[in-house]
């Protein structure tokens, strides 16, 4: 039986008053305008300073701060920076990922609140009230894997809207003639190779590069989303597709340092495997992290893989390499 879509969880009760309330007509109109801030960084409202030097404070650095482990430099999920209540004005309230701590003595219980595209577009804000600091550890951790996931969207969701406004028309359009599938591609990427089951599109900077692989083949059986059948296709498709700088070199992966993760996921409202890790050129010293997608198209009864990857030897990869996830889950398939 193939892999179903799966309906996206409820993590949290959205309740509203607190920003309808806060919100006045400049505020309103506010959310027309594009939000600021850098990739990957969170803003993070307390109280106060002591709060953010508190306990409360290194509960959340740890989670959102928390290194990536299948990148060759230690890189955190989210840079952060603090900012005191008393201090978020129209300056900062356009920024598109915003967690506001409070503290209420006086409330019996927690409250949790979000809301999307308050005062810019996109944008996640999510308050927390909270009584007690026993308190705010129960519910930061109930929900901080919820939050991640909010922030993540937005953050995709704002790459992607980037890379619109330089939409490589060309490669956009040769995929859905030759693949019946839509991507969306920035300028200045290429297609390198185009194989009936295979294309590898890629752009080569002063330093860096970044690529993204899309490979297919005939749906059989669940077990094509097993981890190690999907890491054999994988090494298999880009050994045989993909070669290095020197003659015999060639791409696989890396297995030695770091294993590859596996998770199955919720991917744009269908089952999906992602799998991260680091792959490396055989018979030379190229190498970095990739992050990569298997699904089925079921109007085509094909199992579809979509990979992104970077170059940047020892420089940081992480915005890099959330540039080609923004671009793998921007995958459409024509129907």
């Amino acid at each position: 039986m193939k892999p179903t879509k799966i309906t996206q969880s409820v993590y949290l009760i959205v309740v509203l008053s607190f920003f309808i309330q806060s919100c006045s007509v400049d505020e309103k109109k506010r959310s027309a305008f594009d939000s600021s801030g850098g990739t990957l960084e969170l803003l993070v409202v307390t109280d106060n300073s002591e709060q953010w030097n508190s306990p409360v404070g290194d509960s959340i650095r740890a989670f959102f701060g928390q290194i990536r482990t299948t990148m060759p430099q230690a890189e955190p999920r989210f840079t952060m920076a603090n900012l005191e209540k008393n201090g978020l004005s129209k300056m900062f309230k356009p920024h598109h990922n915003i967690l506001i701590i409070t503290f209420d003595r006086n409330r019996d219980e927690p409250l949790i609140e979000t809301k999307r595209d308050l005062w810019a577009k996109p944008q996640r804000v999510i308050k927390m009230t909270i009584p007690s600091e026993e308190s705010f550890f129960q519910e930061f951790s109930k929900y901080k894997e919820s939050f991640m996931q909010m922030y993540m969207r937005v953050e995709l969701e704002r790459t992607t809207k980037t890379h619109i406004t330089a939409l490589e028309r060309s490669i956009s359009n040769k995929l859905v003639k030759d693949y019946q599938l839509s991507l969306v591609v920035p300028a200045g990427f290429k297609i390198a190779v185009q194989q009936k089951n295979f294309v590898w599109i890629r752009r080569e900077a002063q330093y860096f590069s970044q690529g993204i692989i899309v490979y297919f083949e005939d749906y059989l059986d669940t077990n094509q989303f097993n981890p190690d059948y999907i890491l054999k296709l994988r090494n298999s498709t880009v050994e045989k597709y993909i070669p290095g700088p020197k003659k015999g070199s060639y791409m696989s992966t890396s297995v030695s340092v770091i294993e590859p993760t596996y998770e199955r996921i919720d991917f744009n409202g269908q089952f999906a495997v992602e799998t991260r890790g680091l792959w490396e050129t055989k018979g030379d010293f190229m190498g970095g992290p990739f992050v990569s997608y298997t699904m089925v198209d079921d109007a085509r009864n094909r199992v579809v893989t979509i990979e992104g990857y970077v170059y940047y030897p020892n420089k940081k990869k992480s915005i890099l390499l959330h540039q080609v996830d923004a671009i793998c889950h921007s995958i459409k398939f024509d129907d």
